[in-house]
């Protein structure tokens, strides 16, 4: 008894959770009345901290260091931002200590229980025939009763293993989310990068068209063209115009669902430093290989099989539970029981024991409590191959828009050159008065629709490789910093 005292006066000592690291929705779920004592007495919350990730590359990034929203954010700073603001991040972390209350539980079915009760009684006795044996007692009565199971055929063991393997499930999950998470986030970030270079290209468009006016025009005062190419000119000028509107709000949209996805609200006053600031890499690795390695080390592939290894586990406990089991029991009581009458003199009652517990019959409740847990492990093996499925997909999906993107570079840079230089020679013919209006037009939407896709494979190539190092679940910081064209 003196040992289980002393381990928990030990436990204090750090136990403690860090108040300058509780997030804000935090301090929401703590209510209110008498503080806990203890917080961690049997040390089963794990070394993780809600405020600080840890991403799969080793890298941390710390939620209570401010943002200096007064600099434009690159990539990595809205990415850090998204997690740090991102509600299924911090429900992920809720499910942690959720899981390792779970295996606190578990854990202490190994300690005694300690119970004690103190009472102060009047007892009165009346004799209405004869009042001089009238009698009045003044006393007190305390209790103090201790518990134990020593023995019961692993049941405990089996329970304290359902918590560990879903406590670890939890936290694989929780790096599983923080990946789809940054995913989501990339996308949207080079939805707007495109929608971005998109809208500054119809605003180039606008200014080629308005060019193209100032030139039908005075073509017109010198002779050499008709009004008719004035106001096809004007024509195109206004179409220009259009599309660059939508394009603006095309791009304003997408800056709305970035600002969503960093928890901010869409009027926020930040700006985005669109920098050049990631490391995209050719999808050279061998597909069957990124396969095998994603099977063993996927977190949201592990963490399903965590599930499947508690819900066996559920089974044996239950078995087990069915089991004898053995219990000490120490009980002192001074002055008589709880909730009796005062004895008249005073007592001192001191009962040692063993008893063994046979659960001879349950009305077959354990039979079925048995299917049922057999029948989750089954889903939860279902879930394992899902979720590997899943994962498998997206991998292989994202290892050709990797692979195919490299491609579409150099073809772009191709496309993009042609149509410069047929714009060029267009522009020249139609000053020299040998080409047509519509011929320079046609040159100029080509070139603007060539540089659109040039920007658009650039923002695909550089997307698809961080996709696919999310797909195999190794997305962390190391993935936004330096980049160079592929050759």
């Amino acid at each position: 008894m003196l040992a289980v005292l002393a381990v928990l006066a030990v436990s204090t000592s750090g136990a403690a959770w860090p108040a300058n690291n509780q997030p804000n929705w935090y301090s929401r779920t703590e209510g209110t009345g008498i503080p806990d004592l203890l917080q961690d007495p049997l040390f089963t919350r794990p070394e993780l901290d809600a405020s600080v990730m840890h991403l799969p590359d080793a890298s941390r990034l710390d939620c209570t260091r401010p943002t200096d929203t007064a600099q434009a954010l690159s990539l990595i700073e809205v990415v850090d931002l998204s997690l740090c603001n991102n509600p299924q991040v911090a429900a992920a972390w809720a499910s942690i200590k959720v899981q390792a209350a779970a295996l606190g539980e578990a854990r202490a079915s190994y300690l005694p229980t300690l119970n004690g009760s103190m009472s102060s009684l009047e007892s009165t006795v009346e004799y209405p025939e004869n009042s001089a044996l009238n009698s009045k007692n003044m006393g007190a009565t305390s209790y103090l009763g201790l518990s134990w199971r020593l023995l019961d055929f692993a049941a405990r063991y089996n329970n304290n293993a359902v918590a560990k393997y879903q406590l670890e499930s939890a936290i694989f999950n929780r790096d599983a989310t923080l990946q789809k998470v940054m995913l989501s986030v990339v996308g949207a970030y080079y939805d707007v990068v495109t929608y971005r270079a998109n809208y500054q290209l119809r605003l180039e468009a606008v200014e080629f068209a308005f060019a193209t006016v100032g030139s039908a025009k005075l073509r017109l005062r010198m002779g050499a063209a008709t009004l008719n190419d004035v106001l096809v000119a004007e024509s195109a000028l206004a179409k220009a115009k259009l599309t660059a509107a939508r394009a603006k709000g095309d791009y304003d949209k997408a800056m709305a669902v970035l600002y969503q996805s960093m928890g901010l609200p869409s009027d926020s006053p930040i700006r985005l430093s669109f920098s050049d600031d990631v490391r995209a890499t050719q999808a050279t690795d061998n597909l069957q290989a990124l396969i095998d390695q994603v099977k063993t080390e996927h977190p949201a592939i592990k963490s399903a099989q965590l599930q499947l290894n508690a819900a066996l586990s559920k089974v044996d406990a239950l078995r087990t539970e069915g089991l004898p089991s053995i219990d000490f029991s120490y009980n002192y009581y001074q002055n008589g029981y709880p909730n009796q009458s005062l004895q008249t003199t005073k007592t001192n009652t001191t009962n040692v024991g063993f008893t063994l517990n046979i659960p001879f019959f349950e009305g077959f409740a354990r039979t079925y409590k048995i299917r049922g847990a057999q029948a989750q492990a089954e889903q939860a093996q279902y879930q394992v191959d899902s979720v590997t499925q899943q994962v498998l997909v997206d991998v292989v999906k994202s290892h050709a828009d990797s692979a195919s993107s490299v491609s579409n570079i150099a073809f772009a840079d191709g496309l993009l050159q042609a149509a410069t230089q047929a714009y060029e020679s267009s522009k020249r013919r139609y000053e020299l008065g040998v080409a047509d209006l519509p011929e320079l037009l046609s040159a100029q939407n080509n070139l603007v629709d060539a540089k659109q896709e040039h920007a658009r494979c650039q923002a695909e190539w550089r997307s698809s490789s961080l996709k696919l190092v999310a797909a195999v679940g190794q997305l962390g910081h190391q993935q936004f910093t330096g980049s160079s064209n592929p050759q």
